[in-house]
């Protein structure tokens, strides 16, 4: 608390929740180095951020209701000097999970940072420490092999998932996808429907295409594509073949049981009003400054709209349009943390 200067957090205690939100991310980046499509390279998917900086936008989107990673080529940034787009869609439990972690986690690891470290912010990288530093290339495979030891299964790294993968989609996926099919009977239409689909999954692995296409598992006529519903379609087929959504949801516990669920209920029926608020400009940029830096100003737009949300004279209705890296996300921060009284009721 700000305003109670005698009282500070434990460090220790600071360091075992940082411990285990890093145990958290490990086990979080194995569901999705699995479960989105054919495995990246170490480099490809640490490269995720979450947030826009000076030189890049946030590789995390919402597209048709599902969490969408997008993430550049690392091969062809050393080859040509520009990233290739490579999309891939998370399981909805997998993505409620990341965003559940950005929404709740990532403001607490903020403030717990900037108790020891004032003004400073945490790395834009999903995959980093409170200090800022990136994960290494190395623990994507150590990550790996301790959720196979946990699984009790036989253990693998990177390089021969990523082999394995792609003589599975070249064999196992193709086969499943006609299995329903007389090979006979098949119209030109849907043979090329399913050519394509597969020919994203090859892309979605980052192979070249004459590794994917000669090293891995003989040679095919495909022709590749990289239209955004095909990648959606391609992330929706590998994690069919892998019956993933199944075993995600079979893992979800009954709703209607459990210590957890009555708590919930208890609360529900404990409701709190928080008064609305009505402050001044001046009080808006206080708490601002005290968020960010001393030195924060608004941008074009932000004074105006937090004024018509908490001023003294509200708007009934407020609708504010900003564009991306605008700071929208501002404006509830600071409302959320304006000392408002609160009624229990």
């Amino acid at each position: 608390d700000p305003h109670r200067p005698d009282m500070a957090l434990c460090p220790t205690a600071v360091a075992l929740y940082e411990k285990r939100i890093q145990d958290f991310l490990e086990r979080l980046l194995v569901m999705i180095h699995i479960s989105s499509g054919p495995p990246l390279r170490a480099p490809e998917i640490l490269s995720v951020i979450v947030s826009n900086t000076d030189a890049r936008r946030r590789s995390m989107f919402v597209w048709e209701k599902s969490v969408l990673l997008r993430v550049g080529y690392h091969k062809s940034l050393e080859l040509t000097g520009a990233m290739k787009d490579n999309h891939r869609f998370l399981p909805a439990e997998v993505g409620t999970l990341l965003l559940t972690f950005l929404a709740f986690v990532q403001p607490i690891r903020q403030a717990f940072l900037r108790i020891s470290q004032p003004g400073a912010r945490l790395s834009p990288y999903l995959w980093s420490k409170m200090d800022g530093s990136v994960w290494d290339d190395g623990r994507v495979s150590a990550c790996l092999s301790r959720a196979c030891a946990r699984a009790m299964v036989p253990m693998f790294k990177v390089a021969w998932w990523r082999q394995v993968a792609a003589s599975i989609t070249k064999e196992k996926f193709s086969q499943q996808e006609r299995a329903h099919f007389d090979l006979d009977d098949i119209e030109s239409a849907e043979e090329i429907e399913d050519e394509a689909e597969l020919a994203y999954l090859a892309g979605m692995s980052n192979h070249s295409f004459h590794t994917f296409n000669y090293a891995y598992a003989g040679s095919t006529n495909l022709a590749p594509t990289s239209l955004l519903h095909r990648a959606f379609i391609a992330s929706h087929s590998w994690r069919s073949l892998l019956d993933i959504d199944a075993k995600l949801l079979a893992e979800r516990p009954d709703p209607g049981s459990g210590v957890a669920t009555q708590r919930l209920l208890n609360s529900i029926k404990s409701v709190q009003h928080r008064e609305r608020p009505k402050v001044t400009a001046e009080d808006l940029g206080a708490v601002a400054r005290k968020l960010y830096c001393g030195d924060l100003q608004f941008r074009p737009g932000q004074r105006r709209a937090m004024l018509a949300i908490m001023g003294r004279r509200q708007a009934e209705q407020v609708v504010v349009v900003m564009p991306t890296g605008a700071g929208k996300s501002l404006l509830f921060m600071v409302g959320a943390c304006l000392e408002v009284p609160r009624l229990r009721s």
